[in-house]
């Protein structure tokens, strides 16, 4: 095993990362095996140790690399257009239309921003609920809407934007 900068600490459970040198090598297994406390303002990175396989002599002790770190073990989510959702104060909200064709508005805990502007909605929505992603201006909460279905375009389960 060789050493790398990369890795996280904290969570419950192994960590596991995943490292591709020079875009064309196939990904490698490993994990942190420690990190810096501290965060470099200049960079905005922080220092840290891994361990990965070297099957092929590949990597050399000290090689600097990016790491791609899963933050939290896969989940099912919901995605809408980042241009549905909405602010107020601290609170994020989507619109939503209800049963009577009334808006109604949904505050929603957000996760990640994907490729293609698609925003991961952690909680809040259900996946029988229908989000207003056109004419959010006029939508207006209470007010009788005429909803127009839109098909939803399938996303890849990795589409994280960069």
């Amino acid at each position: 095993m060789t050493s790398m900068s990369a890795g996280v600490r904290g969570g419950s459970g192994p960590r596991r990362a995943t490292c591709a040198a020079y875009g064309s090598v196939p990904a490698v297994g490993g994990g942190p095996a420690s990190t810096d406390n501290v965060i470099d303002p200049s960079t905005g990175t922080i220092r840290g140790r891994a361990l990965f396989t070297n099957p092929n002599g590949m990597f050399t002790p000290g090689m600097f690399a990016r790491i791609r770190v899963p933050a939290s073990p896969p989940y099912q989510a919901l995605l809408v257009p980042d241009a549905a959702v909405g602010t107020e104060q601290a609170r994020r909200f989507v619109l939503t239309v209800d049963t009577n064709n009334t808006v109604v508005p949904k505050y929603v805990t957000l996760g990640q921003l994907l490729a293609g502007d698609l925003r991961v909605i952690k909680s809040g929505l259900g996946a029988d609920d229908k989000v207003i992603v056109d004419g959010i201006m006029r939508a207006r909460p209470g007010t009788k809407v005429t909803p127009k279905e839109k098909a939803a375009q399938a996303q890849p389960a990795q589409g994280q934007k960069k």
